[in-house]
């Protein structure tokens, strides 16, 4: 498991927080998508124009951000464990998306 550069994190959350700010899941970039349709509790889709029709209004995908947060947080790995840093590096990416959801409540 491959850890996302500083520019990846960055991509990722600067198009979340456009989504966000516009009300607009178009700002919805491959990367955020990518990132979003792995963690716990989305439904599959199979692409991210799948994924957009269905959190077209954005206030669906700030519920299901929210919803889905407890099984986003990947506490049961430590910091021994082989894959720590990958775990802890995207519960703090969904942490900071989730953050931003709130912000544009």
């Amino acid at each position: 498991m491959t850890l996302k550069t500083e520019a990846e994190v960055k991509s990722i959350l600067k198009s979340i927080r456009e989504v966000f700010e516009y009300n607009n899941i178009g700002y919805l970039t491959r990367s955020a998508y990518s990132y979003l349709y792995l963690c716990s509790g989305f439904i599959a889709h199979y692409n991210r124009e799948g994924f957009q029709d269905h959190y077209e209004r954005v206030e669906t995908l700030r519920d299901d951000l929210f919803n889905n947060e407890p099984m986003n947080q990947w506490r049961n790995f430590l910091p021994e464990d082989k894959d720590y840093e990958y775990m802890a590096q995207k519960r703090n990416i969904y942490n900071q998306i989730v953050a931003i959801a709130e912000e544009n409540t």
